[in-house]
């Protein structure tokens, strides 16, 4: 059970989402990995917030490779909570965690 990242994100109604604050786990990759990862993490987090309606929370598998899961949150007032984790990782766990 890992979690890779979390995100702060604000959405307007159909704009794209802006990142206000992400903190990442990426020990468990190699040294030139890790930016790579990074980057398919950012851009996981954003696609799943912009295409998430307003107050909706869903989960989305996003990589075969990294068996990854993207739990978000999307408030009505626009503001996003994004965790990125492996597959085993409890959804519920993971929902607690955004609501807070």
């Amino acid at each position: 059970m890992k979690l890779l990242a979390i995100f702060i994100l604000y959405k307007e109604n159909d704009k794209s989402a802006k990142i206000l604050q992400d903190e990442f786990n990426l020990e468990s990759f190699g040294y030139f990995q890790r930016h790579h990862i990074r980057q398919i993490l950012v851009f996981s987090a954003r696609t799943v917030t912009e295409r998430t309606a307003l107050g909706v929370r869903q989960s989305v598998t996003f990589d075969e490779h990294l068996n990854g899961m993207v739990h978000v949150f999307v408030r009505p007032d626009g503001l996003a909570s994004v965790t990125i984790s492996d597959n085993e990782y409890p959804q519920r766990v993971a929902y607690n965690l955004l609501s807070k």
